[in-house]
């Protein structure tokens, strides 16, 4: 519970940032995705969080933007219903109502905004290149 607090308040830390980002017009659009994502994955944390502590299935069935868990993650909050342990609680919302959450948004979010980044390369004359590098 001490670690998901701690991831929570990094990621309040995080979007205080973003927040006070000024970039360059071209990449308003992918700092606005970077935003959005961190809100969307924050709110889950937060949600599973209090529902580990309450044990309130409730708290797993709210919306969260365009997602509502009580439609499109039935099965996953079903299968925590007859959870007796909190070690259960804990692989289950993370396995199953994280992951199905995980998979909502990648449904719903937009694609990352290649052409913004492609502009903003081109108009700051930077150039990318791939480079593998062996793994240890």
């Amino acid at each position: 519970m001490s670690n998901a607090e701690i991831n929570i308040g990094l990621n309040d830390q995080a979007m205080a940032a973003l927040e006070q980002f000024a970039v360059p017009a071209e990449l308003t659009s992918v700092l606005q995705q970077f935003r959005d994502s961190l809100a969307f994955y924050s709110m889950v944390e937060r949600r599973r969080l209090e529902y580990l502590r309450t044990g309130n299935l409730g708290v797993l069935s709210t919306r969260i933007g365009a997602i509502d868990p009580s439609v499109q993650c039935v099965a996953e909050i079903k299968e925590l219903e007859g959870v007796a342990t909190l070690s259960q609680s804990y692989k289950l919302s993370l396995y199953g109502w994280q992951s199905c959450l995980n998979s909502a948004w990648h449904r719903v979010s937009p694609e990352y905004p290649h052409q913004a980044w492609r502009s903003f390369l081109h108009a700051y004359g930077i150039t990318e290149h791939f480079a593998n590098k062996a793994v240890d």
